[in-house]
């Protein structure tokens, strides 16, 4: 199947190689190089065409757990259904593709004429500079990133806040994030924010989030929170999104101590039945609150945390890993390793060990390397809790430490429990609230890593 896809980077990647040894991860990537041959075959200037249903059906159950692409875009056109081929192959880890794609949307969006009933092709050629500047960021090539986004604000210059310009400025600011450069991110994220009705209200929550990003990074916990449930607020027609604005929120509850408000909002999450790609960090942050709690209360992890540390590690070892982008297995995987060593069982640790070490050898995941390196030390040498996630067993050997001289005033003091409060009405409504799997608003995805900060528009 492979060798219908004519010679290309993408063919001689290391991506293909490596997925050779999974052969159902295989078969998603042979069928969409089909797909993409399809694509690459047209001929110069005619319509685009939709990807094959016949092969597109293959790959409903990877589509149907796509973190929405898009708001004014018709996701039933056959370039609103390229963007989400796009998006799958992003997912999988093949860049490669993903870019090969692209390339071929950018070529055809070029050649169509300004009055195209399929939309201005000015806005689809950016969103897909847009799309590239998403691709390289991943790859690592920061300037190149750089140079796609602001190519693609170029071709809106002067056009209306659709789709392709605030994906583009937030993928600056993602940018400035992922470089360290925090005020950046922040006057960027403010300059979306303040546009108000210019910009949809999706691209503004993600403003916003990446606002508390920031302030979580700078210890300025009580501003996380408020950026977290004005993003929140904004989301009320996106389920989803507004389920991965409480993981966030929840890891920043945790961050502050509030174990117990924590949990509620881990617990509102996996309740709703969303995607995958949210049970995971979700999961995680399950494992994480128990077993802090349990560690403040100065009792065997093992026996007191075990309930729910046990029924989050089932739901995260039953979800397939090709529902999952490659992080997310790594997440997952480093996240059993991690409490498998807390619970001090042995062949867990070391099978999920291996299996973490194995993906981000492949994937190039060297930060969770090291992180996986430790973890095998502690099971060799049995120092497991002095050893396992230091900031878990910093914050779960005693109470929260008072509040840092930001929360100094009551006033301020106060405001924080108010914003905690409000995970308790999480818990009180989650347990109704189910995706519908049939809702047609698409945006583009924000980031669900685990208390680690932005990874994407």
């Amino acid at each position: 199947m492979l060798g219908l896809l004519r010679p290309s980077d993408w063919l001689q990647s290391r991506a293909v190689v490596d997925a050779l040894d999974d052969d159902e991860r295989n078969a998603h990537l042979g069928t969409m190089a089909v797909l993409v041959n399809t694509l690459q075959l047209r001929e110069s200037g005619r319509m685009l065409d939709a990807p094959s249903y016949g092969l597109t059906d293959s790959l409903a159950a990877q589509l149907a757990e796509l973190s929405p692409q898009f708001v004014e875009i018709n996701a039933a056109e056959p370039f609103g259904q390229w963007i989400c081929i796009v998006a799958l192959a992003e997912q999988l880890g093949t860049l490669d593709l993903a870019q090969l794609t692209l390339d071929e949307l950018i070529l055809w969006a070029s050649q169509q004429p300004k009055d195209a009933s399929v939309g201005a092709p000015e806005e689809l050629e950016a969103l897909c500079w847009a799309r590239r500047g998403r691709v390289a960021r991943a790859r690592g090539h920061h300037d190149d990133a750089d140079a796609h986004y602001r190519h693609a604000i170029r071709h809106t210059r002067g056009a209306p806040w659709r789709d392709a310009r605030p994906q583009a400025e937030l993928g600056l600011a993602v940018l400035a994030y992922a470089r360290g450069n925090f005020p950046d991110v922040a006057a960027r994220a403010r300059s979306i924010v303040r546009r108000r009705l210019a910009v949809q209200p999706l691209y503004r929550a993600q403003a916003y989030q990446l606002l508390s990003f920031v302030s979580r990074r700078q210890g300025q916990l009580l501003d996380a929170l408020l950026f977290g449930w004005e993003a929140y607020g904004l989301l009320e027609s996106f389920d989803v999104l507004r389920a991965e604005i409480v993981v966030v929120l929840s890891e920043t509850a945790f961050a502050y101590g509030d174990f117990a408000a924590a949990m509620t909002g881990f617990r509102s999450v996996v309740r709703t039945g969303l995607p995958s790609r949210l049970a995971v960090p979700a999961w995680i942050g399950v494992m994480d609150a128990a077993l802090a709690m349990a560690a403040r209360e100065d009792v065997d992890v093992r026996t007191e945390a075990s309930a729910d540390v046990r029924e989050a590690v089932r739901a995260l070892e039953s979800i397939p890993p090709t529902l999952l982008a490659v992080g997310d297995q790594v997440l997952r995987a480093t996240a059993l390793a991690s409490t498998a060593t807390a619970l001090r069982d042995e062949g867990s640790a070391r099978r999920w060990i291996t299996v973490a070490s194995e993906l981000a050898e492949r994937h190039g995941f060297h930060e969770k390397r090291f992180q996986l390196e430790g973890l095998a030390k502690t099971v060799d040498s049995w120092r497991i809790i002095e050893r396992h996630i230091p900031a878990l067993a910093g914050a779960a050997s005693q109470p929260p430490s008072a509040p840092d001289s930001q929360f100094a005033s009551v006033g301020v003091e106060s405001e924080m429990q108010r914003a905690l409060a409000r995970f308790a009405k999480l818990g009180a409504s989650a347990a109704d609230a189910v995706m519908d799997s049939s809702r047609s608003a698409v945006a583009v995805g924000a980031s669900s890593a685990r208390r680690k900060g932005a990874q994407a528009p």
